[in-house]
């Protein structure tokens, strides 16, 4: 007998025994004989299908957590690669993705899709292949982002004010305003400058340090998608019936 007519039927036989089962309860109910809480018990207990719909879930893959009835209902996952967690049903379906380099993170098939390039320094972003390609930079001081290989490549420079960023080697370098009194705000070189305030440098403290370092970051297809996060149906098969060891439940076979 054709498959799908077989399944058609035993639906309808399910469909009939429940619209049985429920005028039965209904008859309890209403003698006072079952409670809600009862009804919802019996209806776990007695009903396969039921039973088997609401205890079992996916473990693991694409659908982790959901309800499930069969295997097909629980996909499987991409691990690690540029999509994890992506519905798979073999490797192939998980694209790989650089490591290192300006293409990290990127869709690749080999090392040739991931070229090297410097971390950090004067040249970050640029291509490279060894370290010699990207020399240092400075951090702070007057010559911040410069290339440099040591800390006297970077001069202090003046924090705020008129000379900010300019190199100096004393506050007098970066320039004074009166603080307060009538000439607030105005350049100055003395208190006598500042009628009722003072004259006040701004500070040579910025400081710069060849501390900017730069390497030749090695780009690699080395984090590979597989199709590994197997999902699985698990759960509480149903208390109602009992087959024997060769049998299949019937229910399992829809």
């Amino acid at each position: 007998m054709n498959r799908k007519i077989i399944n058609i039927f035993i639906v309808w036989v399910i469909t009939l025994s429940a619209a049985y089962a429920q005028t039965d309860i209904a008859t309890d109910i209403q003698a006072g004989e079952l409670s809600l809480q009862e009804v919802v018990e019996k209806e776990l207990v007695d009903s396969p299908s039921i039973f088997i719909a609401a205890g079992k879930k996916c473990d693991g893959g694409f659908s982790d957590g959901n309800t499930c009835i069969k295997k097909k209902d629980c996909p499987n996952a991409c691990e690690n690669g540029l999509r994890p967690g992506k519905k798979c049903r073999r490797n192939g379906n998980c694209p790989n993705a650089c490591v290192g380099g300006p293409q990290d993170g990127e869709k690749c098939r080999e090392d040739l899709d991931c070229p090297d390039a410097c971390a950090g320094g004067f040249k970050a972003g640029n291509n490279c292949e060894n370290e010699w390609d990207c020399p240092d930079a400075c951090a702070g001081g007057s010559n911040a982002g410069n290339a440099c290989l040591a800390d006297y490549h970077c001069p202090t420079a003046c924090s705020k004010g008129p000379k900010k960023g300019k190199k100096c080697t004393s506050d007098r370098a970066c320039k004074a305003r009166c603080r307060g009194g009538e000439n607030k705000g105005k350049p100055c070189r003395k208190d006598k400058n500042c009628p009722g305030g003072e004259c006040k440098f701004f500070k040579c403290d910025d400081y710069g340090t060849c501390s900017n370092k730069g390497s030749c970051s090695i780009g690699k297809c080395s984090n590979k998608g597989t199709c590994t996060d197997i999902g699985k149906c698990k759960g509480p098969e149903s208390r109602s019936s009992s087959f024997a060891p060769w049998e299949t439940p019937w229910w399992q076979k829809l």
